[in-house]
């Protein structure tokens, strides 16, 4: 045997031991090793089978499809790889899951380790979790709650190794859950679940899985608390705008509640005046706990008004409390004011002659006491605003009147068809005390009267300043 031929590049191929299906022409350097299945080829020696071959390099002619070839450097090979390997080849050529200037983590490998290695990528399963319901009304008591897991094994060959559904409560307290009717890659299960009152936190439960590869995935999901929603309410009285001392208010409401388990508690009706919010004063407290409607019903406070002083309110305003047993344990109510303004009358008109607006006779007294002053009468809502008064003279009429309380000072008119002049002076001033005609409230007012003695022969714009 001439030893040194070991030295000479040898050639080492595999082959299935199996000579009735495989036939091998061995050279006279050609040993074959059973044990391993392996061919080793000397072109000028003969060579004894060794564990420990010197390797320069391995031309690896197909891997999976894919023709990688892998530069190694002087290596002794006892079975496993002593290092890590770099990956070398050409732009859009892998070695299976490796590319090109990636590491193989080769070191205490054998080559078959590193060939699976390459061609297999372990990926985490893919579970999802649904509930029904989804979502929980506001302060359920008691909930049965499917729970359906779907998952997905990813790494081929592998099966679900172990799974956990656990549900999370608010306090970290963790309480396992039973799984049925597991499959292949879907099971259920049942929480039924006790719950405080008025719980507003989500239900948090977490699933874990495992497959016979190790590889696992944690995934966590909610079921959510419907919020809390107030009851609606609604006040409806008469008109809001009125005349001074016109106290008399028709009164009705409907309550209903918007979260199903939570019933109504109570509504009360009150008052205050003059925006004095520190006085509010009952009219109606009732116990309810389902939709209410309030009938409707008259308020009529007429201890607000005082004949012999004058006194009367400005304005009242009515509230309607809600309190249901969420706003109680919340020491709250919900609220709905109306607010009524009362304003005096400014009263502007053109007349056909003094008789028309007197209560008897043709002229008018030095106070105007006998003017008819009902009969020209306009609320003035917007009492600290007033504009775009204008009184129309037509063409039959010759008295123009306009009254006002005294807090209101007449300072200007002008005639817009006369080169728009201003005939304020024109215009006698009487002092006249005009009661109103609810509950007999005595206010004090100015009258101005414009008279001419002939009607206009075409209609004039009266354009009334006031400050």
């Amino acid at each position: 045997m001439d030893s040194s031929r070991n030295n000479l590049p040898n050639i080492i191929k595999t082959y299935f031991d199996n000579t009735a299906n495989n036939t091998y022409v061995l050279g006279k350097y050609d040993i074959p090793v059973p044990s391993n299945h392996i061919l080793i080829t000397s072109y000028n020696g003969l060579l004894t089978p060794s564990n420990n071959i010197t390797i320069s390099s391995i031309n690896v002619s197909s891997i999976n499809g894919i023709s990688p070839s892998i530069l190694l450097g002087q290596n002794n090979f006892h079975d496993t790889f002593e290092s890590d390997l770099i990956v070398s080849l050409p732009t859009g050529k892998t070695f299976g899951k490796y590319q090109s200037g990636q590491i193989i983590p080769a070191t205490g490998k054998t080559a078959k380790e590193i060939i699976f290695d390459a061609i297999k990528q372990l990926q985490d399963p893919t579970p999802s979790l649904s509930f029904n319901p989804s979502i929980i009304p506001f302060n359920s008591s008691s909930v049965p709650i499917q729970i359906t897991i779907l998952y997905g094994i990813n790494n081929f060959g592998a099966t679900i190794q172990s799974e956990t559904l656990n549900f999370i409560d608010v306090d970290n307290t963790i309480t396992n859950l039973l799984i049925t009717n597991s499959t292949n890659d879907q099971a259920t299960s049942v929480h039924n679940i006790i719950l405080s009152s008025f719980r507003t936190q989500p239900l948090k439960y977490q699933y874990y899985i495992k497959d016979t590869d190790n590889s696992y995935a944690i995934i966590t999901s909610s079921v959510t608390i419907a919020s809390y929603l107030p009851p609606t309410i609604a006040l409806s009285i008469n008109t809001v705008d009125r005349e001074i001392g016109d106290i008399l208010t028709h009164i009705t409401g409907i309550i209903t509640k918007q979260s199903t388990n939570v019933p109504l508690s109570s509504y009360k009706i009150d008052f205050m005046y003059n925006d004095n919010i520190t006085t509010y004063s009952d009219i109606q407290n009732v116990n309810i706990t389902n939709d209410t409607s309030i009938q409707q019903f008259t308020h009529n406070p007429t201890e607000l008004i005082n004949t012999t002083n004058n006194t009367y309110p400005n304005s009242i305003t009515y509230r309607l409390q809600v309190i249901d047993s969420y706003l109680q344990q919340q020491n709250s109510f919900l609220s709905q004011t109306y607010t009524i303004n009362f304003y005096p009358y400014i009263y502007y008109g053109s007349f056909l002659d003094i008789s028309s607006i007197v209560t008897s006779g043709n002229s008018i007294l030095s106070d105007g006491s006998n003017i008819d002053i009902n009969k020209i009468k306009t609320l003035l809502k917007n009492f600290n605003n007033i504009t775009g008064l204008t009184i129309n003279t037509g063409t039959t009429n010759n008295v123009f009147v306009i009254a006002l309380p005294i807090s209101k000072i007449l300072t200007s008119v002008y005639d817009v068809d006369a080169y728009n002049t201003n005939i304020i002076s024109s215009f006698n001033v009487y002092n006249k005390i005009i009661t109103t005609t609810n509950n007999n409230i005595n206010l004090d007012y100015n009258i101005y009267i414009y008279t001419i003695a002939f009607p206009y022969s075409f209609n004039h714009i009266l354009d009334i300043l006031i400050n």
